[in-house]
């Protein structure tokens, strides 16, 4: 019997591929790709396997993605890269994976969010830390105006205003204060 690589499922209208990804199965990632499977395949929301792996915090298919040369500078329908959803969804594996690939952690989402963005209102103080050694910035504004230290206090992150506050940066939410 043969599987029909091309077949898509659910909701999100995922691939088998997107499947094995979203599930960890680094081998099952392999072996598709061997068979053929559709390595730059779009979900409903124009999700990549590789950016579904890192939103879902598996860094075996990715790899096994990612050494087949898969474009990992995709973005989906939001304008969100592997890195953005890594981080929104708070998965810190993938992270150092997609930076050493170069990947610029200060670029936007259509909201006009970057990953540091995202690690400060997800709560997420490691992320913000690893992100901000990577070359993230702190002065970086969100598309409704909205400085990293007021979207920290808006959302409740009281760790990450305490950590904003003590790399410096002012209480009046005014520029400055790059890395």
């Amino acid at each position: 019997e043969t599987v029909d690589l091309k077949q898509r499922r659910g909701k999100e209208d995922w691939t088998l591929l997107h499947w094995a990804a979203i599930h960890g199965r680094g081998n099952a990632v392999r072996l598709l790709l061997e068979k053929g499977a559709e390595s730059e395949a779009r979900d409903s929301e124009g999700r990549t396997p590789l950016i579904a792996a890192a939103g879902w915090g598996h860094v075996g298919p990715m790899r096994e993605l990612l050494e087949r040369g898969v474009n990992y500078v995709a973005l989906d329908d939001y304008g969100r890269s592997a890195l953005h959803l890594a981080v929104m969804r708070g998965h810190r594996g993938p992270i150092p994976i997609l930076l050493d690939l170069k990947l610029d952690p200060c670029a936007k989402d259509q909201d006009g969010r970057d990953a540091l963005c995202w690690a400060v209102c997800q709560g997420h103080l490691d992320q913000a830390e690893l992100l901000l050694e990577r070359g993230a910035r702190l002065d970086t504004v969100e598309e409704s105006g909205y400085p990293l230290l007021q979207m920290a206090a808006m959302h409740g992150r009281n760790t990450l205003v305490s950590w904003l506050l003590d790399k410096g940066l002012p209480l009046d939410g005014k520029k400055g204060h790059g890395r």
